[in-house]
């Protein structure tokens, strides 16, 4: 090998055995190279209206999980899935900080909906550590924060959880 060829090798080859290859990362697994997409292609955009949301998700999970934490003792499948119902009225928060009026009220609205999301984030975390007392707790300041931004934009619907008859409700 010549004197060239030899400082090749060490040059180029033998640190390449070393480095990982962005396409076959470290174990020498094929990746595939992420696409990249121009971010104006791509857009937060809400489709459905914002009653249907809170109607169809919210409310639902709301309800769902009201149930379940009427309980007096929840088996795993019932927390866990009480703990999927608090997650998904969080989502449901950040789905309503797309939505916010392009006017006056939209501190207001991105305010309260940012508050509904933390305690239904909180909510999560009482019923992931299995707390009954706690749970039922942040699921009626979860309540206060849905009604402060009804009360605050003029919904027609107030949460009152743990009443005896959960069709009671002002709408």
């Amino acid at each position: 090998m010549t004197r060239t060829g030899a400082i090749g090798l060490m040059v180029f080859v033998i640190p390449g055995l070393f480095w990982p290859n962005p396409v076959h990362g470290q174990a020498g697994v094929r990746r595939t190279a992420p696409s990249v997409t121009p971010a104006s292609t791509h857009r937060l955009v809400p489709f459905a209206e914002t009653r249907l949301l809170m109607e169809g998700l919210t409310n639902a999970n709301f309800l769902g999980l009201e149930k379940l934490l009427r309980s007096e003792q929840l088996d795993d499948e019932a927390w866990a899935f009480s703990r999927g119902q608090a997650l998904l009225i969080a989502e449901s928060g950040n789905l309503l900080l797309l939505r916010s009026p392009r006017d006056s009220r939209q501190e207001t609205w991105m305010r309260l909906a940012g508050d509904m999301r933390d305690s239904a984030g909180q909510l999560a975390r009482w019923v992931q550590r299995r707390d009954l007392g706690r749970s039922r707790s942040a699921l009626m300041d979860l309540a206060g924060k849905c009604n402060a931004c009804h009360q605050a934009f003029g919904a027609d619907l107030q949460i009152r959880p743990f009443r005896k008859d959960t069709g009671d409700r002002d709408e």
